[in-house]
């Protein structure tokens, strides 16, 4: 993974994890969680449940930190997915006519169960000079829409940068925090106050 910046894995995993809205841990979302830190890449599934018997979120989609904060909270209708079929392939043409095919199921499904909902709460706070880059990035659009100049499209391209790192940044912060609070409050960790 660490060839590519964005990359997105879809997959039926049964790996439970309170990472990702299951109640317990199994050994596989043990291994799977190290292997994303390891990889630093980030599961953005919703609380939806995929496997509605047991209430448990265990087809995850998984995307590169990069891709990370191109991504939106969103509810995933996993029927859609089912579409795909097993194909013939007998020659390296057909297999790359199947996997265009197969890219393009993946888009379309994607897009047809995927719905964008607005979060209740920001998910970070964002300090005031980001706040100050982010007015000034809007009144450079402003003068790019009137001049369409190429030196203010590109400094607007510089501080779209910027605030992208700065974000990605802030959101793994919150995340540590996150993980560092779940690891301090797990239980067994000698919390009966004997010694």
């Amino acid at each position: 993974m660490s060839n590519h910046k964005y990359a997105i894995l879809l997959g039926d995993l049964n790996a439970h994890h309170i990472s990702w809205y299951n109640k317990k841990i199994n050994k596989r979302g043990y291994s799977l969680m190290k292997i994303l830190d390891q990889h630093n890449l980030s599961v953005i599934n919703d609380a939806s449940h995929t496997y509605k018997s047991s209430k448990s979120v265990i087809d995850l989609i998984i995307t590169t930190e990069d891709l990370l904060p191109k991504t939106t909270d969103f509810n995933t209708n996993h029927t859609e997915f089912t579409n795909v079929t097993q194909p013939s392939i007998n020659s390296s043409s057909d297999l790359d006519n199947e996997v265009a095919k197969f890219n393009c199921n993946i888009v379309i499904a994607l897009s047809n169960a995927t719905k964008s909902v607005k979060t209740k709460e920001r998910p970070i706070k964002l300090p005031p000079d980001v706040k100050a880059i982010i007015k000034i990035k809007v009144k450079l659009q402003r003068l790019f829409s009137n001049t369409q100049s190429q030196l203010t499209k590109n400094n607007i391209n510089k501080i779209n940068n910027k605030i992208k790192r700065v974000t990605l940044r802030l959101r793994h912060e919150k995340w540590n925090s996150t993980f560092a609070t779940i690891i301090d409050s797990k239980p067994g960790k000698n919390n009966s106050g004997t010694n």
